[in-house]
């Protein structure tokens, strides 16, 4: 079912697994870190991190390691960690971090390596900054411990998941909360899908979820796990994979949360995957990692599907249960309804095992196989209608349908539909002539289908309301659509019309050029698109819609024109979905490489430099969170510079206090004052210390105060 090309055993659990140059490495949770050959999995090196030994749970998450080969273990017991760098297959940098008043609960690196995240059991998060070696940004403290912390694909965004059952998902960009939920239990485990904030997790409830933050969705599997799940992976075409406790994967479609597999593996206890370049590594809390290739047979199963030899495809995924996510397994979708069709006339002629050998193939996925023996078990039924339709018997063969819904999805039901429709225009027709020897033609017609239970409304409108239906006709004829829905809002009748589905899809069709056109940024050709789109009723709101986003991006450019960094940043502020807009995107990339530059200031201390940087952006709402970081880092390193360079220099409570005007007494500043020992000067008058109230933030271009 699966192609392990390898399996190795390392001292104790695999608590996290990373690939770089080359090299696989594995951090154990004796704090060994080995190193391994990704071309053949033979042994490199070995690095043993600490001697110190404990008592951790099996399934301990204070481990990580990154892209850039950067490694974080913590200590247990005494509140602190060991942030590491390897060069050359060397140890190179060993940095102690204590951030924490209690113990490790989480660790996790950015894609980038750039930020390590850290929550300890008293639900506080922390993101210490790789570059600078400095924490920019904590977060208030969770109700319980940190269970989970993960990143975006682009880093933007984090999820951060408590063991109080909630999830905190923080744009770190702007330094924002985008939302905050509860779920039904502790998630043990999250990723974000793809390039979006969307977000997928494993709950300890035995159950898997998806969470859209922007539309604060929530959807959860409508099926638990058998096993209490540890860990959750993204793997190609819409999947993700879930690791358990117990003895089974489960890979799981990440559109509709729907089960495509359960795998048995060999080990008990699954504490850590690793995704890259088609090869899974799996690693287990007994110390034993295997690789797996999920690409193993895609050539010669791209090949079969590509020849419709199904059968032989098939029996490779039975090798190969990755197979799955190959994106040649849609084909399987894409001719199925075909295959469908000629098993059910092989069904009605009773050549029941040739139909069973063309859908078997198909089988793998349990609602194709329970379509086809709902089809089997009513064999007769489906030969009865048959044989009404072949012996033209239209009346009959509808009423059979009527009472056996089923029917309505089979093409010979199409051709009985496509001939009453024919019928129907015509009786159209013959009313609009508007003389009684056509009118009464067409009534005598349409009453042989009024005993139609789903004909007999659509029967009795076109004979009662004859009028209307031509009106309409006239309308669309001339194109007044505007007319035509004010008519089909009053005569909901209408609705039912073919002619109103035709006209609604040449609405939905304009409706994908307004967005193309808008996407491509050509508003001059979008507005009157927009302005004609608004006779169309089911679109009028969109259109109105489109009209004033159009309006709002016009604004924008014009504002980005004349570098109007106000009028930029207050368009978004007034218009979140201009996030999105390129020119803002490109626009906002100078503010972003110029908080680089100010990062780069701020963690030699150098806060007029980075007033001087940040200078035309301080009058910007939006951008104040950001900013604030920045300039926290700054008062942060210039305090700590001061002190070792001149402590008595320095007003201490005077610059404390200015420091507390904005960010109040958060975690940071008190490491501080413990780090400078100066409690005695500012906690016995603490209350002297107060945050403004004010909403608008006036910084400092020095947060020093001299005595």
């Amino acid at each position: 079912m699966i192609n392990i090309i390898k399996s190795i055993k390392v001292s104790s659990a695999v608590s996290a697994i990373n690939i770089s140059n080359d090299e696989v490495q594995i951090l154990d949770s004796n704090y060994l870190l080995n190193a391994y050959s990704l071309q053949d999995m033979s042994i490199l090196h070995k690095h043993m991190l600490s001697k110190k030994q404990d008592n951790r749970h099996t399934y301990d998450k204070s481990y990580a390691l990154s892209d850039h080969l950067k490694i974080y273990i913590s200590l247990y017991g005494d509140h602190s960690g060991l942030l590491f760098t390897m060069k050359n297959n060397k140890l190179v940098g060993k940095d102690s971090l204590t951030l924490h008043e209690n113990s490790v609960s989480f660790a996790s690196f950015s894609h980038n390596s750039g930020l390590l995240a850290i929550g300890d059991e008293d639900g506080k998060a922390f993101f210490y900054d790789l570059n600078i070696k400095k924490v920019i940004l904590s977060l208030e403290p969770r109700a319980d411990s940190i269970s989970s912390i993960s990143f975006s694909h682009n880093d933007r965004y984090s999820a951060i998941c408590s063991y109080d059952k909630t999830v905190l998902i923080y744009d770190l960009d702007s330094n924002k909360k985008l939302s905050d939920s509860t779920l039904t239990d502790v998630i043990e485990d999250s990723i974000f899908l793809n390039d979006t904030n969307t977000l997928a997790g494993i709950t300890r409830d035995k159950r898997i979820f998806k969470y859209d933050s922007s539309s604060n969705e929530l959807v959860y599997t409508e099926f638990e796990l058998d096993e209490w799940p540890s860990k959750i992976i993204e793997l190609p075409e819409n999947h993700v994979l879930v690791g358990t406790r117990g003895t089974n994967l489960y890979l799981i479609n990440s559109e509709n949360l729907e089960l495509v597999k359960k795998i048995s593996t060999q080990y008990i206890g699954i504490k850590s995957m690793l995704f890259h370049n088609n090869k899974l590594f799996i690693g287990y809390v007994n110390g034993r990692l295997e690789l797996i290739n999920t690409d193993y047979l895609s050539k010669e199963f791209e090949l079969n599907l590509k020849l419709d030899k199904f059968e032989e495809a098939t029996k490779l995924m039975e090798k190969n249960i990755f197979l799955l996510t190959h994106k040649s397994v849609k084909k399987y979708d894409k001719v199925w309804e075909q295959v469908l069709d000629i098993a059910k006339d092989r069904l009605v002629q009773n050549n029941v095992e040739e139909a069973l050998k063309l859908v078997t193939p198909f089988f793998f996925d349990h609602k194709k196989e329970e379509e086809y023996r709902f089809l089997s078990s009513n064999k007769k039924d489906i030969e009865y209608f048959m044989q009404l339709i072949k012996d033209e018997k239209d009346i009959l063969a509808f009423k059979f349908a009527d009472d056996h819904e089923y029917l309505k999805d089979m093409k010979e039901y199409n051709t009985i539909e496509l001939k009453w429709q024919k019928v129907y225009q015509v009786c159209k027709q013959m009313f609009s002539k508007d003389d009684m020897e056509s009118s009464q033609k067409a009534i005598d017609t349409l009453r042989r289908y009024s005993s139609i239970n789903s004909k007999k409304s659509q029967v009795d409108n076109l004979i009662t309301n004859y009028k209307h239906f031509i009106r309409a006709q006239k309308l669309v004829k001339a194109r007044n659509f505007k007319l035509y829905f004010i008519l089909a809002g009053k005569k909901p009748f209408l609705t039912e019309e073919a002619l109103f589905e035709k006209v609604t899809q040449l609405g939905h069709q304009t409706y994908l050029k307004l967005l193309d056109l808008e996407q491509k940024e050509d508003f001059e050709k979008a507005k009157p698109i927009a302005t004609y789109l608004k006779d169309f009723t089911p679109f009028k709101e969109k259109a109105d819609d489109h009209l004033e986003s159009i309006k709002s991006k016009e604004d924008m450019l014009n504002y980005i024109e004349a570098d109007d960094v106000e009028g930029v940043y207050a368009s978004v502020s007034n218009n979140v979905e201009l996030e999105n807009f390129r020119s803002f995107i490109n626009y906002h990339k100078i503010y972003n490489e110029t908080k680089q530059f100010a990062l780069e200031s701020a963690k030699d201390g150098n806060t007029q430099e980075v007033y001087n940087k940040l200078d035309k952006y301080l009058v910007v709402n939006y951008l104040e969170d950001s900013i604030s970081l920045v300039f926290k880092l700054s008062y942060l390193m210039e305090m700590e510079k001061s002190a070792q360079e001149n402590m008595s220099a320095i007003h201490w409570p005077e610059t404390i206090k200015r420091y507390v005007l904005i960010y109040d007494f958060d975690s940071e500043i008190l490491s501080m004052i413990k780090q400078l020992d100066i409690e005695s000067l500012i906690m016995s008058n603490e209350s002297d210390f107060k945050k403004s109230t004010l909403n608008k933030v006036e910084y400092y271009d020095s947060i020093l105060v001299y005595s």
